[in-house]
């Protein structure tokens, strides 16, 4: 995993953390929390549960793994709320060509979770970026 917001020497099986232009969704980080949020709302469950997952080269959602857990049974939830997600997104570019970028995206089961709140400032930030 790599961080090449300076560095524009790169590998082509690097994942990477930032790069000049971050992976969008087609209607918006805000749109794609809207989705995530609706799709949550329909589970009985309590808390936020954060899933990391890659944005391949062709705009698809790769390796989805748990990074903040909850409980098994949200963290099954939350994974198939991701992995449902129904647009791809459009790729990451660092130095003009389409990388895969490793993202990480809060699954919000209450509206008061504190970790979805941080989560949701981080990307609020990319989104600015």
């Amino acid at each position: 995993i790599r961080d090449c917001s300076r560095n524009k020497r790169y590998d082509s099986t690097d994942v990477f953390i930032r790069v000049e232009k971050m992976p969008e969704y087609p209607s918006g980080f805000h749109g794609l929390f809207e989705y995530i949020k609706n799709k949550a709302a329909q589970y009985p469950q309590k808390d936020c549960v954060v899933v990391q997952f890659i944005v391949t080269t062709q705009g698809e959602i790769a390796d989805p793994r748990i990074v903040i857990s909850v409980s098994p049974e949200a963290d099954r939830i939350a994974l198939e709320i991701i992995t449902s997600i129904p647009l791809k997104f459009i790729p990451g570019e660092q130095a003009g060509e389409k990388v895969p970028v490793l993202l990480s995206y809060p699954v919000p089961f209450s509206k008061t979770s504190e970790n979805c709140y941080i989560n949701s400032i981080f990307i609020n930030d990319l989104e600015e970026k």
